[in-house]
Parts: C-alpha cells; sequence; structure tokens
C-alpha cells in the first residue's frame, strides 16, 4: 500500500531547486493555477450575479407609503388615497374611523396587505392604470428573471466549452509534463500533450468527466467531491495512453481510485499547512514551491495506484 510520506518524499527528489526540472515544473505549476482559477472566478461571478438578482426580491418591503384624506362626512373619514415613492397611486376605504393614531394603525395594516382590502373585508375599488401598473410590473419581474436565467445557462455552457476545448488540454499537457519527469528529464514540450496526442479524445473525455462531476454536485455537493475523486486518474490514464475511449477511461479510473479515495482525501489535507502558508506570502510560496511540489506529488500518486494494480 503507497503512503504519503513516501510519495511527498519522492515528488521533492524529482522537484528539487538545483534540478533541471525545478523551472520547467514551475512554469506548469503557474499555468495550471491561473488557466484553473480564472474559470472559477468566472463561474463564480455567474452564480453571484444570479443570486444577487433573486437576493433583491424583497426589496419591495421597504417602501414608504404616504395618504392623503380625499373626502370626509361629519369627520368621519370616508377613504383615502395612498402614494408610494414611486407614485403609484392606490385607494383604500376606511369608514367610521375618527382617531388619527387608530387611523394610522388600520392603514398601515392596509399597506401589508397590499391595499386589496378595506377595514370591513370588503374589496376596494382599484383604478384600472393601478391594475395594469401592476401587472406589468409582475410581467416584467418574470420576463427579468426568465432573461437572466437563459443568460446563465448560456453563460454556464460556454464555460464549460471554453474549459472543454482549452482549459483540459492546457492542463492535461501540464499534468503530462509532472507524470513524465519521473522517467526522465521533464520536457517543456509535453505542454502541449493535450494539443497534440488525440485532441478531440481528450476534449470529449475530460468534458464528460466536467459533466457527471457537475451533475453528481447538484445531489448537496457530497457525491460531486466523491465522483471528483473517483474520475481523478483519467488525466493521467489519457496522457499515457492517448487512444483510450472515454469509456475505458471512466472504468479504469474507478477501478484505480477503488479502496484509495479516502486516501488521497487525506493526501491533499495533508497539504492544507502549506496552503495557509502560501496564502500568507500572497502566493509567492506557492509559485515557487507549493504548487509544484502539489502537482508532482498528484502525479506520483497516479504512479503508486498504477504499480499496485499492476502487482496484485
Amino acid at each position: 500500500m503507497w503512503s504519503r510520506p513516501k510519495l511527498k518524499e519522492e515528488a521533492k527528489k524529482v522537484f528539487t531547486f538545483n534540478s533541471e526540472n525545478y523551472w520547467k515544473m514551475v512554469l506548469a505549476g503557474l499555468i495550471i493555477i491561473i488557466v484553473s482559477g480564472g474559470l472559477g472566478g468566472t463561474i463564480s461571478g455567474f452564480v453571484g450575479g444570479f443570486s444577487g438578482l433573486f437576493g433583491s426580491k424583497n426589496s419591495n418591503k421597504h417602501k414608504h407609503y404616504e395618504y392623503q384624506t380625499v373626502s370626509t362626512v361629519n369627520d368621519k373619514t370616508d377613504y383615502l388615497k395612498i402614494t408610494d415613492e414611486d407614485g403609484d397611486i392606490s385607494r383604500v376605504y376606511v369608514q367610521g374611523i375618527d382617531n388619527t393614531d387608530e387611523l394610522e394603525d388600520r392603514i398601515e395594516k392596509e399597506i401589508e396587505k397590499g391595499i386589496n382590502k378595506n377595514i370591513n373585508g370588503d374589496y376596494g375599488t382599484w383604478d384600472n392604470s393601478k391594475a395594469a401598473a401592476y401587472g406589468f410590473m409582475g410581467m416584467s419581474i418574470v420576463m427579468i428573471v426568465i432573461v437572466v436565467l437563459i443568460i446563465s445557462i448560456i453563460s454556464l455552457a460556454i464555460a464549460f466549452v471554453f474549459k472543454a476545448f482549452l482549459i483540459n488540454p492546457i492542463i492535461l499537457g501540464c499534468q503530462s509534463l509532472f507524470l513524465n519527469a519521473y522517467e526522465r528529464p521533464a520536457d517543456l514540450k509535453d505542454l502541449g500533450n493535450g494539443f497534440k496526442n488525440k485532441y478531440m479524445n481528450n476534449v470529449k473525455t475530460l468534458f464528460l468527466r466536467d459533466l457527471f462531476v457537475f451533475l453528481w454536485s447538484l445531489l448537496f455537493i457530497i457525491p460531486g467531491i466523491i465522483k471528483l475523486y473517483e474520475y481523478r486518474m483519467m488525466p493521467y490514464l489519457i496522457a499515457e495512453n492517448p487512444s483510450m475511449t472515454h469509456k475505458e477511461a471512466f472504468k479504469k479510473s474507478k477501478e484505480m481510485m477503488m479502496g484509495n479515495k479516502w486516501n488521497a482525501f487525506v493526501l491533499d489535507l495533508s497539504f492544507i499547512g502549506w496552503f495557509i502558508l502560501n496564502s500568507l506570502t500572497c502566493g509567492i510560496l506557492g509559485l515557487f514551491y507549493v504548487n509544484p511540489y502539489y502537482f508532482a506529488t498528484d502525479a506520483n500518486l497516479y504512479r503508486a495506484i498504477k504499480k499496485e494494480k499492476l502487482e496484485s
């Protein structure tokens, strides 16, 4: 059984400051962080904007209303004209009230009810212009929600396509460099392997991986995390075997990660201290050490599991 200390120690040996691999692996690690972080920011922006729209739906609760007595009979209020801050006007009938405090209390209740009933529970009369205005406003809100929903779906689809055709092949090339560095000196030509070796097969396989992880993540996140670890070996599999179909890659990765998902999760947790230090140095430590160290360890995880499966 592979062990975390051994994996990390071997990664440190292939990634040493005075080796010819160092600067090439620093560059590969930087590329992965830039392209994957940029996409994450884009998707977060879409989600944040979409959530913001629905977060503002209750803002009308804080509108300010004013009222004006239109007519009275023997100092008894007949009906009032109520105006909100947008200039919208509604009528509400209130009868038999001669106390100012009681009147204001009743008006407040009417506003809370949407100014659609009088004190006695009978329906009041609305101006046609008012009804039309509220109907148009309701339709406008629905249309805005539909338009934003469509834009969000289109934006998410564009992000997925962009990731599939550009981001994933770039990351695949970087992972290929880290993997090959264990067998020979790192070569910058490996950075293009995601585009050179069976490009469309790489696009299709990794797109399906991302899609399945996304769909599983809709089930309260946890299933998506599990699938993320289950499909973790897929980039390395197609990096070593460009002709491997997506079905074979899914199957092989599941087999390799069976019994290894939790240990791989703990391996990732063991880097938390490094990630915290990296944040304290504004990413400088990550650029020159933590990122390439982590990616080299991840590639070594594939090598270790592959070796175990071959020996078993």
